[in-house]
């Protein structure tokens, strides 16, 4: 009687080593205008294998292929490009994840608006405490104010703001901008509380611009209004 011997193997499946990596950095903050050029969030050390097998996620409030792309990833870095474009927009975020088994594993990128930008305020920008000054002349002598004047955002016309102390005088008012055409409003109302004139607020209209330069926030609004032309700026506080 003959035994055939068979050889069985007990090896055990092998997962593969996860490939990770770190950045050299948690956050960056870019301008739109640094689209022009390629952005390259570093790693820590560099990855040829990483590179090659590559396991990166995207987040944050920015929206790929509108704010930015990805351009590639190296043994470097990971390439992204900041689109650059005439929106005046909050602040946004690039949330970039690898895997890691240590370290810096997410890296956060700020998108700002370049100071030129100008076009499609998002509303909710004018809500807030502003510091106001009414210019009725062409001299500093002929305007009033610094006062302070509040904004709140209409809770059903996200377009309408009320103000609560209108002309310094603790009156409210409200006003309608137009983001598309650049134009604002103040629609015929009755300002209340009314200590006195004017009793009625007529219709007026003007535009409005937005400036986010020189360190401040600054609204200002030109009204063609009781037969002249007023102009109001408000700096953010």
């Amino acid at each position: 009687m003959s035994f055939a011997a068979i050889l069985v193997s007990c090896e055990e499946d092998v997962e593969p080593t996860q490939i990770t990596t770190d950045f050299s950095s948690i956050a960056s903050t870019y301008y739109e205008k640094d689209g022009t050029t390629t952005v390259v969030i570093p790693f820590r050390n560099g990855s040829a294998d990483f590179a090659s097998n590559a396991e990166v996620s995207f987040g944050g409030t920015a929206t790929e292929g509108q704010d930015y792309s990805l351009v590639g990833i190296s043994a470097e870095g990971i390439q992204i490009s900041i689109i650059d474009d005439n929106n005046f927009e909050p602040n946004e975020t690039v949330r970039v994840q690898v895997p890691s088994s240590n370290g810096n594993s997410i890296h956060t990128i700020t998108i700002v608006s370049n100071c030129e930008d100008t076009d499609s305020p998002y509303l909710k920008y004018f809500a807030g405490t502003w510091e106001a000054i009414e210019k009725y002349g062409p001299v500093p002598a002929d305007w009033y104010g610094p006062y302070e004047i509040h904004f709140e955002q209409d809770a059903e016309d996200p377009t309408k703001f009320h103000l609560d102390n209108f002309y310094d005088s603790g009156r409210s008012a409200y006003l309608i901008f137009d983001v598309a055409t650049g134009e604002v409003h103040f629609p015929d109302q009755q300002p209340l509380p009314d200590p006195g004139a004017p009793t009625l607020l007529t219709e007026s209209s003007g535009t409005f611009v937005i400036d986010d330069c020189n360190g401040a926030t600054t609204l200002t609004i030109s009204l063609n209004y009781d037969g002249g032309v007023w102009e109001y700026s408000f700096v953010k506080l």
